[in-house]
């Protein structure tokens, strides 16, 4: 009897395995019926799902279907009050939001006003060879703070082959970088490497995961240049920095106080100051980084790969 019970126990292990990866329809109700817990718990009612980017920030069919279908899958779960894509869609274009798909405590707060939302659900795709991973982040439209958290595999068959990185119809898409960019007029430009505001080009110089407090933190040396023949005054804005997880990692400290005093940009010539990066909720694992501007809530740089 003993042996029995034994073989019946690993036969269940081994044909229900952990994190095991799912077609896409049931991935998208094994999400909901995780994001519907937290709500409850959480004493939510009326929810709002922001629309899903792929990693690099693309806005895709994919992500369009997958918020979609988180919509309809938590309306019929029973107890929330969904709003309208089209609703949010209209608060997220005021507040600059669809191009990034980033959503920091402050424009959350600004979003549950303007919505009449309790919390936001917010997402990210990454593509994977053998599947695609779908990670969601619960935000109090209130606070502002992350309260809960959905993940999920998804198997990369020739349906889902066949929209990820199909993008939307007027929708942001990421293009391969030139060797010879054209310069827009005060835009950032982004490269692999580098981006241009302005007269200052910047880039990532290295890269290292450290300790900070107690804290799991990220530390990008960034360099910056000015492509203008006279000097430059610099005050770097206080950064941030996204994960593929949709963690995001706040500016602590630069070793040059770039962000407070500033430095003058000689032509022909390089600044660098070390950024340190913690984070403060989620699961704060990211392995993979975009950069973000704070006062135009724009991705600098994308790919940025923390060892």
């Amino acid at each position: 009897m003993k042996k029995l019970v034994v073989g019946f126990v690993v036969l269940v292990f081994v044909t229900h395995p952990l994190h095991a990866q799912r077609v896409l329809g049931d991935g998208i109700r094994e999400l909901a019926q995780q994001i519907a817990s937290s709500v409850t718990k959480e004493k939510k009612t009326r929810v709002a799902v922001a629309p899903f980017h792929e990693l690099q920030g693309s806005s895709t069919v994919l992500g369009a279907f997958i918020a979609e279908e988180l919509v309809t899958n938590l309306f019929l779960a029973g107890g929330l009050e969904m709003v309208e894509r089209a609703q949010l869609d209209k608060v997220l274009k005021e507040q600059k939001l669809q191009q990034t798909g980033a959503i920091d405590p402050d424009t959350a707060r600004e979003v549950g006003r303007l919505s009449g939302v309790d919390a936001i659900v917010t997402g990210s795709i990454t593509d994977f060879q053998s599947y695609v991973g779908i990670n969601c982040r619960l935000i109090d439209a209130q606070t502002g703070r992350v309260f809960g958290a959905a993940q999920t595999k998804i198997v990369k068959d020739d349906d889902v082959k066949k929209v990820m990185g199909t993008p939307l119809p007027g929708g942001n898409t990421v293009s391969k970088p030139t060797t010879a960019p054209v310069k827009s007029a005060g835009a950032p430009e982004s490269s692999a490497k580098s981006w241009t505001q302005r007269t200052v080009r910047g880039s990532v110089d290295k890269v290292k995961r450290t300790i900070v407090y107690g804290t799991p933190a990220v530390e990008v040396t960034l360099a910056f240049e000015t492509t203008a023949d006279e000097p430059q005054d610099l005050r770097a804005p206080a950064y941030s920095l996204l994960d593929e997880n949709g963690d995001r990692w706040e500016y602590l400290m630069d070793d040059r106080n770039f962000v407070y005093q500033g430095v003058t940009l000689l032509p022909q010539s390089r600044a660098r100051s070390t950024f340190q990066f913690t984070c403060r909720a989620g699961t704060c694992n990211g392995s993979t980084f975009s950069l973000i501007d704070p006062q135009t809530k724009k991705i600098l740089l994308r790919g940025i790969e923390v060892p």
